[in-house]
C-alpha cells in the first residue's frame, strides 16, 4: 500500500521508495483528489479545476489516461483484471480510497487531541498534539498554492495547524511545563501575528517561568501588532489577562479551562473519550446541535431519576453516550455535579481506572474530609499519600475499606450538590470496577447519587454476575435499539445537509438498522457522492467498526459469516451448510455466535438475517473479487439442489457466479411455470432476464416473450420485439422457426387491431414468402403460417381481406386433418374475426365456431380458448337478443377467472351486463356499467380488452 504525503513537498511513497508521479498536470489530479479527502471528484469538476474555461477537446481523454497512469504507478503490482483499490472509479468521476494520507492522519491527532483536552486528560492530549506536529513537515499541498481548487484546503489546514500548536501550548502549560513552548509560541506568532490566542498563551508561559515583564512585554506587543495592522484593541480576554498580571492574580496560574480552548474543535464532546467522540456527536454532534433524534422516551425516562441506578445498553453506534450526554446536560442546567468514568479498551490501566476518572474530575470540584483523604488519594495514586497502615497483609479487607471510604466520599459531595456518575463502557470493565459499582449500589441507594452504567449487549457476556448484584436494586434498564424512519430522516437532514427521497430514506434506514452513528456516516456518503452512493457503499467509518467487531470472531466463523453474506442478507441455515460443506456443528456454531455478538437475529418468519444490510456488505465487499465470484457460483448450485424454485435467488448467483447461460435457463423454467399459473406478466419479466442474460442471440426466447407480452395486453411492445425475432429468424433459413416466431403474436382474442400494426406488410411478405418455400402438403409449419396471415390481414379491405378469409379456411381445413388441437383452436379464433365482414350469416358462423372451441377446449383443457369462446357464444347470444342464453356464457366466464385467478375476463363479463340495459333503454345502469367496465380496463393485464360496440340482427351498432 501506498503512502501520501502532502504536508511539505508532495509526495507517495510506495514499498520500493517514492513514487514517480509524471508531468506536473498528472501530478495536479491526483492532487485534486486528494483535496476532496476521499469523496468523489466528478470527471466534470476535474477538467474545471484544470484547464478552467477554456479547457482543450481532448479533455476527456487526458484526464482518462492520468488516472490510469496513476493507477499502474500508485498499484504497480495489481493483476489484471483486479480492480484497483486506490484510486477508484465512483459514477460521476473518482476518488482516493486510502488510510495512508499524512494530512488525514494529521487531522484525526488534533481532533483526537483536543478530545482529550476537553475531557480534561491533558497528558493524553499533549501526546496527540506532539504526534500531530511531528508530521507537519512544512504547508500543506505546497506545490499547488497557485491552483484555485486546492486554496480552501490549505487555508483549512494551517488554520488546523495553527489551532494545534495553540491546543499543545495550553496542554504544556497546563502540567506545569510552559518553558516547552515559548519559543513555539513565539515563531508560531512570527507566522500569525494577528492570533489573539497566541499571545495570550506566550503571555501566561511568560508569567508561569516567573518572566512577568516578558509577559507585559508580549501583551503589549499583541496591542501594537492589532492596532497597527486593524485599528482594533486587543479582545477584553487579552485586557483582562494583562490586568491581572499588572495585580499578580492567582487567576493566571494556569491557563483557561481547557475545554473552553478546545471548544472550536469538539465543544460537544467535552465530557467523552475520544473514541467515544464519533458517537455523542451522532447525536448531538456539530451537525446537529444539540439534539437528538427518536430517543424522547428514553431521554425522559433517565432524567426523571433522582437516584439509584441506570442502565443503558445497545449495539456500537447505537447512540448510548449521545443519550447520556444529553441528559448530562439537563442534570448540569439543574445544578448538579458530574463526572464521567470510562472503562479503557486496551490492557495496562490501573484497576478500577473508570472510577479514578470519575474521582479526578469530582475532588477537583469538592474536597474530600479529612477522614477518607488518605484513601482518596491513594486511589488516584498520589506519590505523596501516606501507605496503609495495614500493608499489602489483607488486600481483601483494603480493598473493603477504600470501597467503604469511596462511599463515604461520594455521599458527603452528595450533601454538597447532587451527583451524576456516570461508568462507560461497563462491558470493558475490570473486576475491581465492577465490584465497587456494585458495592456502591448498595452503599448510596439514600443518597442523592445517580449512578449510570452503559454497555454493549453483544459484548455484556462478562457482566452477568454484575447485572444480578444490581437487579435487587431494581435499575431502570434502557435497551436503545435502531431509529425510526422519521427519526432517520431528521438525522440525515441534519448531517447531509439535504432531505433525501422517501425511498432513499426506506432503504437507507432498513441498510443501517435505524443505527445513529451508520446513519450519520451514511449521511456524509449522500452529502459528498449523492443518495445512490448511500443504497451501495458501505461509509469507511462503519466498515472500521465493522471489522474492529469481525476482528474479535475467530477466523473460521468469519468464513463462515462470509458465506452467508454472498448468500444475502436474509439466508437459511441449511442452504449455509450445503454451501460450508464442513458439516452442520461449525456452521451451528458460528451462527450462534454470531446472533449473540447482535451480528445475526432471527426473523419471526424463521431463517436468518443480517441485523443491518451494512454488516453483510461490509463482509461481502472484504472478499476477493475472485472469491466472491467462487462463492456465489457454489451458492447457486446449494440453492439448484435445495431451492430449485427460487429463479430470483438461482439468476442472481449464477450471474455473479460467471454463469449467465446457466441464469437464463433458469428464467425460461420460470417463464414457463408462470404461464402454466397464467402469470403472463411475471411471464414476460422471466423472458426478458433471459434475453438479456443472452444478448438477445436466440429467437426463441424472443419468441416466449413476444407470446407472454401478447397474453398480458401489452401488443405494441409484443410488435416491435417480434419483428426483432423475425430478424434474427431470418438468416437462419429455419422455416418451422420463422413460423414460431410470427406466430408468436397469435394468442386467444377476441379483436384484432383494424389495419394491423405498422409492420403488417413486412410481416406479411415474410409469410408468404416462408410458404413459397415450404414443401406442398399439410405440414404444422404451413397450418401456422396461414393462420398467422389470417391475423396479421384482420381489418384490410379489398384484395387483403379476400386474402386473409382465404388463408383463415385453408388454415382450419389443414388443422382439421392435422388433427392438432392448438393449430385448430388458432385457426377457429382467425376464422371468427372474419365473420363480421358482412357476407353470408355471420352470427350463425359466430354460433357454430363458438360451439366448435368451446368442444375443443373443455376436450384438452384449454382454459384461456374456454373463456374465449364463452365470449364469442355471449356475445352472439346478445346479437340474437337472447339475454339468458348470454347471462349463461357470462357466469361462466366468471367462474372461469375466478377458478383460475384471471383478471382480465371480469372487465368483459361486466361490459357485456351493460349491453342489456342498452338494448332494453335503461339508460342509468348501463351508464354505471360501462364506467364500471372501463375502470377495471384500466387495472387489468390479461389480453382481454375489446372494443365497446355490439352488432345487433338489425345492422344498428350500440
Amino acid at each position: 500500500m501506498v503512502a501520501f504525503r502532502i504536508l511539505g513537498a508532495f509526495e507517495v511513497v510506495g514499498a520500493d521508495g517514492p513514487v514517480n508521479l509524471g508531468a506536473p498536470r498528472q501530478r495536479s489530479v491526483l492532487g485534486r483528489l486528494l483535496v476532496a479527502r476521499g469523496r468523489v471528484v466528478p470527471t466534470a469538476r476535474m477538467i474545471d479545476d484544470l484547464w478552467g474555461d477554456h479547457p482543450p477537446g481532448s479533455a476527456v481523454a487526458s484526464v482518462h489516461s492520468y488516472i490510469s497512469n496513476l493507477r499502474r504507478v500508485l498499484e504497480s503490482g495489481r493483476a489484471t483484471g483486479v480492480p484497483p483499490r486506490v484510486l477508484v472509479t465512483v459514477s460521476p468521476g473518482y476518488a482516493i480510497r486510502s488510510e495512508d494520507v499524512d494530512a488525514w492522519r494529521f487531522e484525526d491527532m488534533v481532533r483526537r487531541g483536543a478530545a482529550f483536552l476537553g475531557a480534561g486528560d491533558t497528558r493524553a492530549a499533549l501526546r496527540e498534539f506532539d504526534m500531530a506536529l511531528g508530521i507537519w513537515r512544512g504547508p500543506a499541498y505546497a506545490e499547488f498554492t497557485t491552483s484555485d481548487w486546492a486554496l480552501p484546503e490549505i487555508t483549512r489546514l494551517d488554520e488546523l495547524h495553527a489551532m494545534a500548536v495553540e491546543h499543545r501550548a495550553n496542554a504544556a502549560i497546563a502540567l506545569d511545563s510552559p518553558g516547552a513552548v515559548v519559543a513555539d509560541l513565539r515563531a508560531h506568532l512570527a507566522e500569525h501575528p494577528l492570533r489573539e490566542e497566541g499571545w495570550r498563551l506566550l503571555a501566561i508561559a511568560l508569567y508561569n517561568q516567573g518572566r512577568q515583564g516578558d509577559a507585559l512585554v508580549a501583551l503589549r506587543q499583541a496591542r501594537h501588532t492589532l492596532v497597527e495592522e486593524l485599528g482594533i484593541d486587543p479582545s477584553p480576554r487579552l485586557q483582562q489577562l494583562e490586568a491581572d498580571i499588572l495585580s499578580q492574580s492567582s487567576a493566571i496560574a494556569r491557563p483557561a479551562a481547557a475545554n473552553e480552548s478546545s471548544e472550536r474543535v469538539t465543544s460537544s464532546t467535552a465530557w467523552f473519550p475520544p473514541e467515544k467522540a464519533g458517537e455523542a456527536k451522532g447525536a448531538a454532534g456539530p451537525e446537529t446541535g444539540d439534539q437528538i433524534f427518536g430517543r424522547e422516551r428514553e431521554l425522559g425516562l433517565l432524567s426523571g431519576m433522582s437516584r439509584g441506578i441506570a442502565l443503558i445498553s445497545g449495539e456500537a453506534g447505537i447512540g448510548k453516550s449521545a443519550l447520556v450526554k444529553a441528559a448530562m446536560a439537563g442534570y448540569s442546567r439543574l445544578g448538579w455535579q458530574v463526572a464521567v468514568g470510562r472503562c479503557p479498551e486496551t490492557g495496562g490501566a490501573p484497576a478500577g481506572w473508570a472510577w479514578v476518572e470519575i474521582l479526578r474530575l469530582l475532588t477537583a470540584q469538592v474536597a474530600p474530609a479529612d477522614r477518607v483523604a488518605a484513601q482518596i488519594r491513594r486511589l488516584l495514586a498520589d506519590p505523596d499519600a501516606p501507605r496503609s497502615a495495614h500493608g499489602d497483609a489483607d488486600l481483601t479487607s483494603e480493598r473493603f475499606r477504600l470501597r467503604r471510604d469511596l462511599a463515604v466520599y461520594f455521599a458527603d459531595a452528595a450533601r454538597v450538590s447532587p451527583l451524576l456518575l456516570v461508568l462507560d463502557d461497563l462491558h470493558r470493565a475490570d473486576e475491581e470496577t465492577l465490584a465497587t459499582l456494585v458495592d456502591l449500589a448498595s452503599e448510596l441507594r439514600n443518597t442523592e447519587v445517580l449512578i449510570v452504567g452503559t454497555f454493549r449487549e453483544e459484548e455484556a457476556d462478562g457482566l452477568a454476575e454484575t447485572l444480578a448484584a444490581l437487579a435487587r436494586h431494581e435499575p431502570v434498564r434502557i435497551v436503545l435499539n435502531g431509529l425510526d424512519q422519521d427519526a432517520a430522516g431528521s438525522l440525515l437532514a441534519a448531517v447531509s445537509g439535504t432531505t433525501v427521497t422517501p425511498g432513499t430514506l426506506a432503504a437507507v434506514t432498513g441498510r443501517t438498522g435505524g443505527n445513529p452513528f451508520f446513519l450519520r456516516e451514511t449521511a456524509r456518503l449522500i452529502a459528498a457522492e449523492g443518495e445512490d452512493a448511500a443504497l451501495s457503499t458501505v461509509p469507511p467509518g462503519v466498515r472500521d467498526v465493522l471489522r474492529r467487531r469481525f476482528a474479535r470472531l475467530p477466523a473460521s466463523m468469519r468464513g463462515v459469516l462470509s458465506e452467508a453474506a454472498v448468500i444475502g442478507r436474509d439466508f437459511d441455515i441449511d442452504v449455509l451448510i450445503d454451501l460450508n460443506g464442513n458439516g452442520e456443528e461449525p456452521v451451528v456454531e458460528a451462527v450462534e455466535t454470531a446472533l449473540a455478538a447482535g451480528l445475526l437475529a432471527e426473523p419471526e418468519g424463521g431463517g436468518l438475517r443480517f441485523t443491518h444490510a451494512l454488516t453483510r456488505d461490509a463482509l461481502y465487499d472484504d472478499m476477493s473479487r475472485m472469491r466472491q465470484i467462487r462463492t456465489h457460483g457454489r451458492v447457486a448450485a446449494s440453492l439448484e439442489r435445495l431451492r430449485p424454485r427460487g429463479v430470483s435467488a438461482l439468476v442472481h448467483h449464477f450471474v455473479a457466479g460467471g454463469e449467465p447461460s446457466a441464469a437464463a435457463r433458469h428464467c425460461v423454467l420460470a417463464a414457463e411455470r408462470a404461464e402454466q399459473r397464467f402469470a403472463y406478466r411475471e411471464a414476460a419479466s422471466f423472458w426478458g432476464q433471459a434475453i438479456e442474460l443472452t444478448d438477445e442471440k436466440d429467437p426463441e426466447l424472443l419468441v416466449g416473450r413476444v407470446r407472454a407480452l401478447a397474453l398480458c395486453n401489452k401488443l405494441d411492445e409484443a410488435r416491435k420485439l417480434r419483428k426483432r425475432a423475425i430478424q434474427l429468424a431470418l438468416p437462419h433459413a429455419d422455416h418451422e422457426l420463422t413460423a414460431r416466431v410470427v406466430g408468436a403474436l397469435d394468442v386467444p382474442t377476441a379483436y384484432r387491431t383494424e389495419g394491423g400494426g405498422e409492420d403488417s406488410p413486412e410481416v406479411v411478405r415474410v409469410i408468404e414468402e416462408t410458404l413459397s418455400q415450404l414443401p406442398e402438403g399439410d405440414r404444422a409449419a404451413r397450418c401456422s403460417l396461414l393462420t398467422s396471415l389470417a391475423f396479421e390481414l384482420v381489418g384490410f379491405e379489398g384484395d387483403e381481406a379476400m386474402r386473409g378469409a382465404k388463408a383463415a379456411d385453408e388454415a382450419l381445413a389443414m388443422a382439421r386433418r392435422l388433427k392438432d388441437p392448438e393449430a385448430l383452436a388458432g385457426a377457429l379464433n382467425a376464422r371468427h374475426l372474419y365473420t363480421f365482414r358482412g357476407d353470408g350469416d355471420g352470427a350463425a358462423d359466430r354460433l357454430r365456431i363458438g360451439t366448435e372451441l368451446l368442444r375443443l377446449a373443455q376436450a384438452h383443457g384449454m382454459v384461456i380458448v374456454e373463456i374465449l369462446a364463452h365470449l364469442i357464444l355471449a356475445r352472439q347470444a346478445l346479437e340474437c337478443l337472447d339475454h339468458p342464453r348470454a347471462e349463461h356464457h357470462t357466469i361462466r366466464m366468471e367462474q372461469l377467472s375466478a377458478q383460475h385467478r384471471l383478471n382480465g375476463p371480469g372487465s368483459l363479463t361486466t361490459c357485456r351486463r351493460a349491453v342489456w340495459p342498452a338494448i332494453t333503454v335503461e339508460h342509468r345502469t348501463t351508464g354505471r356499467l360501462y364506467r364500471a367496465t372501463a375502470r377495471a380496463h384500466l387495472l387489468q393485464d390479461e389480453r382481454w380488452s375489446e372494443p365497446i360496440s355490439y352488432h345487433l340482427p338489425t345492422g344498428t351498432e350500440r
